[in-house]
C-alpha cells in the first residue's frame, strides 16, 4: 500500500485530528480562565483592603519620615 491516496488520506486525519485538538483546547483554556476570573473576583474585596492598609502604613512612614528627618539622618547615616 502507499501512494498518493495514502498520503491524502493520512494528511486529511491529520489535520481532523490536529483541529480537533486544538478546539479542545481552547474549551479548556477557556474553562480554566473563567475559573481564574472567577476566583480573582470572589478575593478583589480583601486583595483591596489589603492593598489600602499597605499604602495608609508607608505613607504615614514617609510622613513620619518628613517630620522627624534629622533624627533618622542621624540615626540612619547615608
Amino acid at each position: 500500500m502507499g501512494g498518493a491516496s495514502s498520503a491524502l488520506i493520512a494528511f486529511i486525519v491529520s489535520g481532523v485530528v490536529l483541529a480537533a485538538m486544538f478546539v479542545g483546547l481552547s474549551f479548556v483554556v477557556g474553562s480554566v480562565q473563567e475559573k481564574t476570573l472567577q476566583r480573582i473576583r470572589t478575593s478583589a474585596r480583601d486583595v483591596k483592603m489589603w492593598g489600602g492598609w499597605i499604602l495608609i502604613t508607608v505613607g504615614s512612614w514617609f510622613i513620619v519620615l518628613a517630620i522627624w528627618a534629622e533624627f533618622f539622618a542621624k540615626i540612619f547615616p547615608v
